[in-house]
C-alpha cells in the first residue's frame, strides 16, 4: 500500500510539472474560465478540437478512444449531441486507469508558470470532466463535486457507464471545440469558425481567428454570415504581383516606380462591396504588410472578398483574417521571408595581381558568392563585360541581363516585393550593378543569352564577379543548377607586367 501511495503521490508532482512548464508555443493571453453552455442545437460531425483532444489524451495517458458525437434522436440534452462532447475509456476498477485519470486531471487544475490556475483546463476550453461519481467543472473552478445521472434515483442500482466508472466524459466550450482556443491553435490543429448557435451568425469573441487567402481575380465568400451593424476585426497581410517587373501591391497599396515608395490603391481588396481599407501606406513597405481595421457590415450575409486581377503576369495574393479583439496579430501574421542584401560596393583596393587585360570565368548558380578575379583591376579603368548562358536558382531562370518571369525574360525583377525595384540576379564587379544590353539588336533581353556591358573600377586589386541572388541564404537547392561565362577586357592600353 505504502509503495501505491509513493507511486501516486510522485505521478501527481509529474502531472504538476508537465503541467506548469509545458505550454502553448506562443505567447497567447490564457482564457477565462469557460461558462457552462449546454447544448443547443445539432451537429453532423464532432468539432475538430473535439478530435483533436480524444486522440491527444488517449497519446499522452493511455486508455483507449471512446467516441465524440452521438445521434440528436437519442436521450435527453448532451454536448456529444453538437460535437463538443468526448468519451475516453477508462476503468475505475483498474489501478492504472485510475492512476491516467488522476494525472490527466491534476495536469488540467494545475497553474502554469504564471501563476494561472488550471491553466491547461482553460487553454484547451474544458467546461467540465466526469469521472467516477464525481464532476469537475469550470464554472466551480475544477474542484471536485459528487456527481449523480439524472436517469439514476441513488448509486446502488446504477450502471458503471451513467456512474462514469467505465469512461471520462469530457465538455468542451464552443470556442474549444472548433479548435480556435491557445492549446488548439499552439499545435496547429486546423480551425473552424465559432457560429452563434442555431445560426449561421459568426460569433467574433469566440472565433480567435478565421483566415482566407484572396488571389488576384478571384472572390472568396465567407462560410458564416455577418450581422449588419455589426463591427469586426479585420486583419489584411501580404503582397502579390499584378504583373512583371514593379507591379506589386498589398491590400491597399500599391507601388509607384517613378515615385519609389508605397501609394493608395483605388483597385485594392473589397470586403462587402467596398474598400475596407484606409489611405495608410507606412506599413506597406514593412517586413509584415499588415493593415488593421474595424470594419462595419452593412447587411446580413456572408461577405465576398475580390481582389481584381489588372494583368496577366499576376501571381501571389492576400490573406484576409476575422480576429477576435483578444487575439494577437503577430499569431497569425506572417514575417516576409529574409533576403539576401545587394553585395557592397568595394571600397578597399582587393588582393594584388598582375593586370587584368583579359580574362574569363565561370560563375556557377551554386557558387553564391561568386568567383574573384585572378588578375587585378585597375582603379579608373574602364573594362567590358560580355556575360553568355543561361543558370537557375530554384525556381527562378535568369541569364547575364534577364529574369524569366511568367514564361518570359524580364530585364528587371525582384523575389523581394518589399522592394519591388531591386535589380536581382544583376551581375555585380567588385559589389557594384554593371549594366547589361542585348549582345545584338536593340532589346533589353536576348534570346541567345549574350549581353554586353562595361564598368570602370572603383578601386585596384583582384575583383569579386557575381549575381546577386536574394535567395542565397536559403541554402542551394536541387533545382539550382547552370553557369553563366563572363568574359572580362580592358579597354585602352596599359602597360603589361606590372602589379596593380
Amino acid at each position: 500500500m505504502r509503495l501505491l501511495l509513493r507511486g501516486t503521490l510522485l505521478l501527481t508532482v509529474i502531472a504538476l510539472l508537465a503541467a506548469m512548464l509545458t505550454g502553448p508555443a506562443t505567447a497567447s493571453a490564457i482564457e477565462d474560465f469557460a461558462d457552462h453552455d449546454g447544448q443547443r442545437h445539432c451537429a453532423s460531425t464532432a468539432g475538430p478540437g473535439t478530435t483533436y483532444l480524444l486522440s491527444w489524451v488517449v497519446r499522452t495517458y493511455g486508455g483507449r478512444p471512446g467516441g465524440t458525437l452521438r445521434d440528436c434522436t437519442s436521450g435527453g440534452a448532451s454536448e456529444h449531441k453538437d460535437g463538443r462532447a468526448l468519451d475516453w475509456t477508462l476503468d475505475a476498477r483498474n489501478a492504472a486507469d485510475r492512476a491516467a485519470a488522476h494525472r490527466f486531471l491534476t495536469a488540467l487544475a494545475a497553474p502554469d508558470r504564471a501563476g494561472n490556475p488550471a491553466a491547461l483546463a482553460r487553454r484547451m476550453g474544458v467546461m467540465y470532466v466526469i469521472w467516477d461519481d464525481h464532476i469537475y467543472a469550470a464554472y466551480r473552478g475544477f474542484a471536485k463535486a459528487p456527481y449523480l445521472h439524472a436517469a439514476c434515483p441513488r448509486r446502488k442500482g446504477c450502471s458503471p457507464t451513467l456512474r462514469h466508472r467505465d469512461h471520462v466524459h469530457l465538455s468542451l466550450s464552443r470556442a474549444g471545440a472548433a479548435a480556435q482556443t491557445s492549446f488548439f491553435r499552439a499545435r496547429g490543429v486546423p480551425r473552424v469558425p465559432v457560429l452563434q448557435p442555431g445560426t449561421r451568425l459568426l460569433d467574433p469573441d469566440a472565433t480567435a481567428s478565421w483566415t482566407a487567402t484572396v488571389t488576384p481575380g478571384r472572390t472568396v465568400r465567407t462560410p458564416f454570415r455577418l450581422e449588419r451593424g455589426r463591427t469586426y476585426r479585420v486583419v489584411l497581410e501580404g503582397r502579390y504581383r499584378y504583373g512583371a517587373g514593379q507591379r506589386v501591391a498589398d491590400a491597399a497599396c500599391v507601388w509607384a516606380p517613378r515615385r519609389r515608395t508605397w501609394v493608395p490603391d483605388a483597385q485594392g481588396l473589397t470586403l462587402g462591396g467596398r474598400t475596407p481599407a484606409g489611405r495608410d501606406c507606412a506599413n506597406a513597405g514593412a517586413g509584415r504588410p499588415v493593415h488593421e481595421l474595424s470594419w462595419t457590415a452593412r447587411r446580413t450575409g456572408p461577405a465576398a472578398l475580390h481582389l481584381p486581377r489588372r494583368g496577366r503576369a499576376a501571381n501571389g495574393g492576400v490573406r484576409v483574417h476575422f480576429l477576435a479583439p483578444t487575439m494577437p496579430q503577430a499569431e497569425v501574421t506572417r514575417a516576409t521571408p529574409a533576403h539576401a542584401p545587394a553585395p557592397r560596393a568595394a571600397t578597399r583596393p582587393g588582393p594584388r595581381a598582375r593586370p587584368l587585360h583579359k580574362e574569363r570565368l565561370t560563375l556557377p548558380a551554386r557558387a553564391r558568392k561568386g568567383r574573384v578575379t585572378t588578375r587585378s583591376l585597375r582603379e579608373g579603368a574602364r573594362y567590358r563585360v560580355v556575360v553568355t548562358g543561361t543558370a537557375r536558382s530554384g525556381n527562378t531562370a535568369y541569364d547575364g541581363g534577364c529574369v524569366r518571369y511568367a514564361g518570359r525574360l524580364r530585364p528587371q525583377h525582384s523575389l523581394d516585393l518589399s522592394r519591388p525595384g531591386a535589380d536581382h540576379f544583376a551581375l555585380h564587379v567588385q559589389g557594384s550593378p554593371v549594366p547589361m544590353r542585348a549582345r545584338r539588336g536593340s532589346r533589353l533581353c536576348s534570346a541567345a543569352h549574350a549581353y554586353v556591358g562595361s564598368f570602370v573600377a572603383p578601386v585596384r586589386g583582384r575583383a569579386r564577379v557575381q549575381v546577386w541572388d536574394p535567395t542565397a541564404r536559403a541554402g542551394v537547392t536541387r533545382r539550382t543548377s547552370g553557369a553563366l561565362t563572363v568574359r572580362v577586357v580592358r579597354l585602352g592600353r596599359t602597360r603589361p607586367g606590372r602589379l596593380s
